[in-house]
């Protein structure tokens, strides 16, 4: 590709950030804060968190499931993806992804449990009763296919349980996802998915929507594929629109770095960082997030292929 591609790449990156800037001015969020299953709006692969959750675009490996699932298409071996995820205050979540492609399409499962730690229960007089345990799982199974040449669709549908002491939540959504690879130029793709679309769900006698998110963005790998760059576009149901956005630099197809940015309020410095190690068939990746004095996050994903 010639200088002048990349310029031109480069100016329309930089104008959909411009013009992403004055839609924060808008008051279009009137449902703030009013949802539940809050749990499915975590980030989750080391990959696309370094870079930031820019993903939606990228969408090459298994975090698709979450993010994109047209992107699952891209997959063309077998593969199987074990994550674990260090949040705050001591949650911890766990993750095991497989994918499988098959002569229609290809189809891929998930199992996530997320951990919120000990929680000491007390009396009306703050004197301690009891420990308990709260927990969440989420089921997600999902499918993708190449509709025509370099237009993609996925689906992905989930399922999730969560449990605090007594108090049980139990729901299901779904995601549409779009993907248009090589749009007017080599290595330029497009995507979009709506996430969480489903019916409210209610926890101690409350019922609230779903976290509903319209994400769309664009992506651009140059110099044969050592640069890319991403950018995100999110409409939540529950906040203001924000955008995110990564970069990766691949060093002979062997070692990523990565550092992104992500506008939603609920990150304290929405800085993003990613390592990612290539060896044979195997992928390490690694993300760190800095939330201030709230501490840091850390992911790490370890994956491989298998197959001819």
């Amino acid at each position: 590709m010639g200088y002048k591609k990349f310029n031109i790449i480069l100016v329309m990156f930089v104008i959909l950030l411009i013009g992403i800037e004055p839609i924060y001015a808008l008051d279009i969020d009137s449902q703030a804060g009013t949802s539940g299953a809050k749990f499915l709006k975590i980030g989750l692969g080391a990959r696309s968190i370094g870079l930031g959750g820019a993903f939606v675009s990228v969408a090459d490996n298994l975090d698709s499931i979450y993010y994109n699932p047209a992107g699952l298409i891209n997959i063309t071996l077998p593969t199987i993806s074990l994550s674990h995820t260090e949040w705050l205050t001591d949650i911890s979540i766990q993750n095991i992804s497989y994918l499988q492609p098959t002569e229609i399409g290809n189809f891929a499962g998930s199992i996530l449990y997320l951990h919120m730690g000990d929680i000491v229960a007390r009396d009306t007089s703050g004197e301690p009763i009891g420990i308990f345990s709260s927990y969440v799982i989420v089921g997600n199974i999902a499918y993708s296919k190449e509709i025509v040449e370099r237009i993609k669709a996925g689906i992905n549908f989930k399922m999730f349980y969560e449990t605090i002491e007594q108090e049980k939540e139990i729901g299901f959504a779904f995601d549409i996802g779009g993907l248009y690879s090589n749009l007017l130029i080599s290595n330029l793709n497009l995507g979009l998915c709506l996430q969480n679309i489903g019916p409210q769900v209610k926890f101690i006698k409350e019922s609230a929507p779903l976290p509903l998110n319209l994400k769309s963005g664009i992506s651009y790998s140059l110099f044969e594929n050592s640069l890319l760059l991403s950018t995100e576009f999110n409409i939540p149901r529950d906040n203001k629109p924000y955008f995110n956005v990564g970069i990766e630099y691949n060093l002979k197809k062997r070692l990523s770095f990565r550092v992104g940015y992500t506008g939603r309020n609920d990150f304290a410095q929405g800085i993003t960082a990613g390592l990612g190690i290539n060896i044979v068939n195997w992928n390490i990746d690694y993300a760190y997030v800095p939330y201030g004095n709230l501490d840091s996050t850390h992911r790490i994903t370890i994956s491989t292929s298998f197959g001819e």
